[in-house]
């Protein structure tokens, strides 16, 4: 049917009951939106409402901002990926693990990435940002990055020597980003070691 045409720019929604569907809808009807911001909405099932018909072409979207959505980490992938220029994404408070290996393909126009508190692993982010090769700006704060809390979780309790063993292995194998157009990086409260730290730097 027939769907109204909105002359938006910029739209922020917080806890005003948007569903998935209504996110989508609105961004079909609003090509010209350049900033979307939406904070506390349940936006779960967001990829499932943009396979159900042609996504919305948001050809004007460059910065994205989705604050406690209730997104899956295949919603947040869809939505990284809908816009074709998008520049800042902003992803925060929701478990998002397995983010870095879920994307299908780059996102050559980003360039700044904020993800805050999104159950990050060391290797999510790694994957992440192996897809993100344009970025300027990097935040990736309380999320677990570290080898030690990789570790951890797939090593019974009490068993510190072995835990050590699968940090040195995790390290040994892992394959860092290059971002030589990175400008700013904040990695607070990641839990990472002396090593880990120098390695992110020397990616920058």
């Amino acid at each position: 049917g027939l769907s109204p045409y909105l002359c938006l720019r910029r739209l922020r929604l917080r806890q005003s009951g948007v569903t998935a569907e209504d996110m989508v809808q609105l961004l079909r009807c609003a090509p010209s939106l350049e900033a979307a911001v939406f904070v506390g909405e349940h936006l779960g099932g967001a990829e499932a409402a943009l396979l159900e018909r042609p996504p919305p072409p948001c050809s004007q979207l460059h910065s994205l901002e989705l604050m406690d959505c209730n997104l899956s980490t295949n919603d947040a992938t869809s939505l990284l990926q809908m816009p074709p220029r998008l520049r800042t994404a902003h992803l925060q408070a929701m478990d998002l693990r397995g983010l870095g290996t879920c994307l299908e393909r780059q996102l050559p126009s980003l360039r700044e990435l904020r993800a805050l508190d999104c159950a990050l692993s060391g290797a999510d982010a790694r994957g992440l940002l192996a897809h993100c090769p344009s970025l300027e700006a990097v935040t990736l704060c309380g999320n677990p990055l570290s080898a030690a809390a990789t570790a951890a979780g797939t090593v019974e309790e009490g068993e510190g020597e072995e835990v050590a063993a699968v940090m040195r292995r995790l390290l040994r194998e892992a394959v860092w980003p290059k971002l030589p157009m990175a400008l700013r990086a904040d990695f607070r409260h990641c839990g990472l070691g002396c090593e880990e730290e120098d390695a992110w730097r020397a990616c920058f």
